[in-house]
């Protein structure tokens, strides 16, 4: 998870095969570790 938190949620989106109810998951996801996507 931690990887993730190193890319904006902007970014994520670019990547095949994710779209905005995936990027909900790995938010969600993130925020139970105590992190979240970098803001630019």
């Amino acid at each position: 998870m931690k990887e993730l938190s190193k890319y904006t949620e902007k970014e994520i989106l670019k990547i095949h095969g994710i779209g905005p109810a995936s990027l909900t998951v790995l938010r969600t996801s993130l925020e139970e570790e105590g992190l979240s996507f970098m803001i630019k």
